[in-house]
């Protein structure tokens, strides 16, 4: 019986002590800034907001800031977020996509894409299909 519990109470510090902790965003996002989306890939917690978009490392809890000024960004505007299993990261807003291909920062709209507005209300992955768009007027096209 004591052993039982000396393992359980192990186990229990264990985790606590390797567990990781989501970071407290609203000591983080700028205060005017409205929370509109979030992802999690392996390795960050990815955080859209009305004034763009946060990138957080889990390890070093590193913490990178894209907006239209500083990056590919189309729009401070995030409207949504998705990510695929492999680590890449596809932002929605009001004016395109930004596709994170663990490399770099690329932009999708209707100029180099199928998806009918550049107006992204929902993004989805489906294993098969790609990642699907869902744009303001209902209309839905796929990227890949």
């Amino acid at each position: 019986m004591k052993r039982t519990l000396f393992t359980i109470v192990n186990i229990l510090i264990t985790l606590t002590l390797f567990a990781q902790k989501q970071p407290d965003i609203n000591s983080i996002i700028d205060k005017n800034a409205r929370v509109t989306a979030f992802a999690e890939t392996d390795n960050s917690y990815w955080y859209g907001t009305d004034k763009g978009l946060y990138r957080i490392k889990k390890k070093s809890m590193r913490v990178y800031f894209f907006n239209e000024k500083n990056s590919a960004l189309p729009s401070d505007n995030v409207t949504c977020i998705c990510t695929k299993p492999d680590g890449e990261v596809y932002v929605g807003t009001d004016k395109g996509i930004l596709r994170y291909d663990l490399y770099a920062l690329i932009n999708i709209t209707t100029e180099n894409s199928d998806i009918p507005s550049n107006n992204i209300k929902f993004l989805s992955f489906d294993p098969k299909k790609g990642i699907t768009v869902r744009t303001i007027d209902n209309s839905m096209a796929m990227v890949k």
